[in-house]
């Protein structure tokens, strides 16, 4: 660093000026995700390979992004990341560190940011998001409330939640100008290793043709 020569005086001229020397000293140098528009793109995984795009970060030196953020889990010195959101429009953020924080995540772009999720970060699990737009770029802004040097991150794909089973269409399909036999209860207990309860006759007097339309 360089030395600088320097002269300091009282207001008494009468007193000998005293000599001396200062050094100037550059800040320290931020991590390169300090900012949205240097977010770190994140590969989001699948959700049987879970962490399996982790990847390594630090917080050292990360400065406040200021009130032109719409945050709305506080201030604080934070890093960045991207990342595009799945198929099914949810994503589990795992964040492994020693130190408590906040995730923020937004929709838009840097400099016109809007505020989809904030929460404190969960360490069992990990941060659910849901209700994202598929294909679309989100931003992370990850707040740890001290140094951390490594901490790494992970984003994974959550199945989407299966539809559910529409039993008389699937198991009871009507025929051509013939109703389908009503099924009974697929909560009662069978013998039938099919997915779908055996249909029976409910009377003796049920005709054999109404009979065949229920499966084998």
């Amino acid at each position: 660093n360089p030395a600088y020569n320097m002269f300091m005086s009282t207001n008494d001229l009468t007193t000998p000026p005293t000599s001396g020397q200062v050094y100037a000293f550059a800040p320290p140098t931020p991590p390169a995700n300090d900012e949205c528009s240097n977010a770190i793109a994140v590969t989001v995984g699948t959700s049987n390979n879970l962490c399996g795009n982790a990847i390594n970060a630090t917080n050292l030196n990360a400065t406040t992004s200021g009130a032109d953020v719409p945050s709305a889990c506080g201030q604080g010195r934070d890093t960045w990341f991207s990342f595009v959101a799945p198929t099914g429009g949810s994503a589990l953020i795992s964040v492994a560190t020693s130190n408590g924080g906040n995730l923020e995540v937004f929709g838009g772009s840097c400099g016109s940011l809007s505020s989809v999720y904030c929460d404190g970060l969960r360490f069992n699990g990990g941060n659910e998001v849901g209700s994202l737009t598929p294909g679309a770029t989100y931003y992370i802004r990850l707040g740890i409330n001290d140094d951390e040097n490594p901490y790494s991150l992970c984003i994974n794909a959550l199945d989407p939640a299966p539809a559910p089973i529409n039993w008389r269409s699937a198991c009871w399909p009507a025929s051509p100008g013939r109703r389908a036999s009503t099924p009974s209860s697929p909560r009662r207990k069978s013998a039938n290793p099919s997915p779908c309860p055996r249909c029976r006759p409910r009377s003796p007097r049920r005709s054999a043709a109404r009979s065949a339309a229920c499966p084998a």
